[in-house]
């Protein structure tokens, strides 16, 4: 099965989170900034899924760079 965009976006709002405040966090992992500016992670099991997740917010820019905050 291909994964598309559309697969992506339904997959990454699932959770009620706007597509705006995921950020690709490395090349399997996706996170979002919550309400309160907390960084949350969501692991995504099926490995395809999650790879193509990453890659599509990157695409979009949409990338957290780690800080001495972090």
């Amino acid at each position: 099965m291909k994964i598309t965009d559309d697969n992506l976006v339904e997959s990454l709002m699932s959770d009620g989170v706007s597509l705006d405040r995921w950020v690709a966090l490395g090349s399997h992992l996706v996170g979002y900034v919550d309400e309160r500016g907390q960084l949350m992670a969501k692991i995504i099991e099926d490995d395809a899924l999650a790879a193509a997740a990453s890659a599509f917010l990157r695409r979009r820019g949409q990338v957290h760079i780690a800080s001495q905050q972090d």
